[in-house]
């Protein structure tokens, strides 16, 4: 499904950033699949837009909003944990 291979996509992000040294108790990932598009999905390059990774770098520092809110009334399945 989508949502497993945006997963996947994501895990890969985390799995390279390891290799390269960061510590992996400080990343995690999240796959979104089709919830959060940025283009259409109605030709190769909206689809292509789409399947991307997106990096949070967070400063230690609390956000005054979530980076990804658990209520998303159009999105399917489980929630993401706030932070």
């Amino acid at each position: 499904s989508n949502w497993e291979l945006s997963a996947a996509r994501a895990a890969s992000v985390v799995h390279f950033l390891a290799r390269a040294g960061v510590e992996p108790w400080r990343m995690s990932a999240v796959g979104l699949g089709e919830h959060r598009p940025i283009a259409e999905n109605t030709d190769e390059k909206g689809r292509a837009a789409n399947r991307r990774v997106t990096v949070v770098v967070l400063t230690g520092q609390r956000e005054a909003e979530p980076v990804i809110d658990h209520e998303v009334p159009w999105a399917e399945g489980p929630a993401v944990e706030q932070r």
